[in-house]
């Protein structure tokens, strides 16, 4: 299932302009969920498709073994000074 938050409009900004990012999900707000629930219920193509880059972002992003990959060279340049 896609993911439906509210995100703020500078912070994905932020993430598109300087990380090159664009965030998989759906941003709601009190005033809007229920039209962004509607329109998901009457389009599953567009579900599915936001389900899999969901799942291809938090993936590459969030896996864990991508994390240690990053967090070892980070420290080794720490304690090794490269």
């Amino acid at each position: 299932l896609p993911v439906i938050t509210y995100v703020n409009p500078d912070v994905e900004k932020f993430l598109r302009e300087e990380l090159g990012r664009d965030i998989p999900v759906v941003s709601a707000d009190p005033q809007t969920i229920y039209d962004v629930l509607k329109d998901l219920v009457l389009h599953p193509q567009k579900r599915d498709i936001l389900s899999k880059k969901a799942m291809d972002f938090a993936t590459k992003y969030h896996d864990y073994r991508e994390i240690v990959k990053k967090l070892s060279a980070i420290y080794d340049a720490l304690w090794n000074g490269k």
